[in-house]
């Protein structure tokens, strides 16, 4: 269980698979770009919340705020396959610090980041690993890596919903028409600040 509030996360890592187009739609030319590095870390971190396709994170981003910490860094890496990882970096309140010039762009980096997690839900999968600081790791201090891979996004280029047919479980349509791709689950956290999935219920499912 990952309990926000409890002190002992001090960096959250948040990692977008992302093509170079989506860059450019969401973030234009304001985030740097960097090459893809290899860690020589212990391979000590624990896989806490296993993948979860369909998935949005648009409260949890908006709640880090909340449980006080704050974006002190974002870039882009760039894959041997042409496709980037967008990387967000958050630190608790005590321990932020960022630099005036990503301050200064800060306002629309997180506009950015809002609308890719609004608008798209993901495959994503939680990983809580030791915490590192001039390349050792520090007793008691712990940073969570959260990983989005396949992006699905919820709206056309023209900004208008998507729509898909609901399929029985062998596949075949069921219903009279398309109806709004919405997502399935939601990685959020609980008024104690802990992190999970919660399942979605579908809009049919809330009538009656």
């Amino acid at each position: 269980m990952i309990n926000l509030r409890d002190g002992a996360y001090r960096l959250i890592s948040m990692q977008f698979l992302i093509t170079k187009a989506s860059t450019m739609l969401y973030f234009g030319k304001t985030l740097r770009v960097e090459a893809e590095k290899t860690h020589n870390y212990d391979s000590s971190g624990e896989l806490v919340i296993l993948p979860q396709k369909n998935c949005t994170l648009s409260v949890f981003v908006s709640n880090l705020k909340i449980l006080g910490y704050e974006l002190v860094d974002a870039f882009l890496v760039e894959r041997a396959d042409g496709k980037y990882k967008a990387r967000f970096v958050f630190i608790d309140h005590d321990h932020a610090t960022g630099s005036d010039h990503f301050k200064s762009l800060l306002e629309n980096i997180n506009l950015g980041l809002m609308k890719l997690v609004y608008e798209s839900m993901w495959q994503v999968r939680v990983w809580n690993n030791p915490f590192y600081e001039l390349g050792k790791s520090v007793d008691g201090v712990r940073a969570l890596s959260i990983n989005m891979e396949q992006r699905d996004p919820l709206f056309l280029p023209d900004g208008f919903p998507r729509k898909v047919w609901q399929k029985d479980s062998v596949g075949n349509r069921v219903g009279i028409s398309p109806v709004m791709l919405m997502p399935e689950r939601a990685l959020e956290t609980d008024a104690d600040g802990t992190i999970q999935v919660k399942e979605m219920l579908n809009p049919e499912e809330t009538e009656g």
